[in-house]
């Protein structure tokens, strides 16, 4: 590929990231004012329970498609439906649960009261989530950034377009609806990358290898494992808050992570800029791990403005959604400090990827659920809102400081990383506080505290990060 196709798809690729995501946060304040709190709920949980489900059907034959597709011997087509054959058939396989008669899983996730109609189309959705999933694979790997971005921005503006339109159109929209705009969204990006399909090469290649359907299991299996733990702790989470409270703390809960949206396009800015970096460098140690270092000093401060700037604006930035929705203020300091964890790792957690120790990431989910459940079984009956966001804080906060700490011990700074973990626990004591004090006078004093105190710690890992950004 030359060098201005390469510099083009990857302004593509950014481009398309950052206006999904920025259709993420438009759609949040958006569906908060057109939505029942109960349906937005709803929503929260089916977008949470199909992605969970999804990665799961996928087997991880998503990612030996991936791995395997520039090696493979076979053609295009036939490789594309042997690795979809498991995924299709467990797609049949969970569409026949979701259908059966009691209707004990759809109950279980999304109430009482589901229409038959309404169980068809989650079935659909799941089916072209499959396809669009492989076909997106192939976007990526004929590097076709216009189709991979368009169809990227398409699954979500579609979406966003239907419901406004059926908003315009009827009273009331119900659960029903809202399926029904999600499987137009991923089936208009389906159409749009059937292109794709279209122009691969789908000769066999000579100079490929034979690669058994038992190679590709063993090869995703796992990955399939540890993926789908992760997007099933979300789904675990909402599903105690519902039985244990109601819709209204569930929705306000779904509303808050409008929040998490934002710091999800921190953590992929600063991925897209450190993990090349990184992968480039760490062999000179002394020069990496000084940059290492400092760097990491420097984020960890940039995410402490984050949260200070959320404590400090928080009755101002939840203006955004719905007047119901007001109590998202008090957990919106929680959720940031631990979407701040996971940017944090993105960093820290380099070690386990340069060392090829990633069969350590299954411990990250699994302290995470052991966390998260019991705070919100003990938390959630005596205050309620509150428990969800220490549930969420601490889980992730202290899941991926085992992370880092893990990772530090294949491929450390090479230096005392005291500051860092004083800066977390700093930013963990002032964010479970923020959460039962909500006064004016206490978000500036602490916000402002938080700043000078974390400035002070790491005033000369600052200055020289500013250097080498210069340099």
């Amino acid at each position: 590929m030359g060098k201005k196709k390469q510099i083009k798809n990857i302004l593509f690729y950014f481009g398309g990231t950052l206006v999904s995501a920025l259709l993420g946060i438009i759609s949040t304040p958006l569906l908060t004012r057109i939505l029942d709190k109960e349906v937005y709920a709803q929503y929260g949980m089916v977008t949470t329970f199909t992605t969970a489900l999804s990665t799961f059907q996928y087997l991880g034959q998503d990612d030996a498609f991936m791995r395997y597709f520039t090696v493979r011997k076979e053609g295009y087509r036939k490789y594309l439906f042997r690795c979809m054959r498991y995924p299709l058939i467990l797609c049949f396989a969970t569409s026949f649960l979701l259908l059966e008669p009691s209707r004990t899983i759809v109950t279980a996730v999304l109430g009482e009261g589901i229409s038959t109609k309404a169980c068809l189309a989650l079935c659909l959705y799941l089916f072209i989530l499959v396809a669009q999933r492989f076909l997106m694979v192939t976007a990526r790997m004929e590097e076709r950034a216009v189709n991979y971005s368009i169809s990227n921005i398409a699954i979500k503006g579609v979406f966003l377009v239907v419901t406004i339109v059926l908003y315009c159109l009827v009273s009331y929209i119900s659960l029903d609806w809202i399926i029904v705009a999600l499987v137009c969204g991923v089936f208009v990006a389906l159409l749009i990358n059937i292109f794709v399909v279209v122009r691969v090469k789908h000769t066999e290649n000579p100079r490929g290898i034979d690669i058994s359907s038992k190679e590709m299991l063993k090869y995703g299996l796992p990955l399939a494992m540890v993926t789908t733990m992760g997007f099933s702790i979300p789904l675990v989470e909402k599903l105690v808050i519902k039985q244990a409270t109601s819709w209204d703390i569930l929705a306000v809960y779904t509303a808050a992570s409008i929040f998490i949206t934002v710091m999800n396009m921190v953590k992929t800015t600063v991925s897209n800029i450190w993990t090349p970096y990184a992968y480039r460098e760490y062999q000179n140690e002394k020069k990496f791990k000084e940059v290492f270092f400092n760097i990491g000093s420097s984020l960890t401060f940039f995410v402490v403005c984050i949260l200070a700037g959320t404590i400090l604006t928080r009755r101002w930035l939840i203006l955004v959604l719905d007047k119901d929705y007001v109590d998202a203020m008090i957990i919106a300091p929680a959720i940031v400090c631990g979407s701040c964890f996971d940017v944090l790792s993105t960093v820290y957690s380099i070690g386990i990827y340069i060392k090829k120790k990633t069969f350590n990431r299954i411990i990250v989910p699994i302290i995470r659920i052991l966390i998260s459940l019991p705070v919100l079984l003990v938390g959630l009956p005596v205050c309620g809102l509150q428990a969800t966001g220490i549930a969420y804080l601490l889980s992730i906060a202290i899941s991926r400081t085992i992370e880092i700490k893990m990772a530090f011990h294949y491929y450390g700074t090479g230096k005392k990383n005291y500051k860092l973990f004083l800066l977390m626990a700093m930013s963990i004591g002032v964010s479970l506080l923020s959460l039962f004090y909500t006064s004016i006078v206490f978000d500036v004093v602490v916000s402002l505290g938080i700043l000078l105190v974390s400035a002070f710690i790491v005033k000369k890992e600052i200055i020289h990060a500013v250097k080498w950004c210069r340099e």
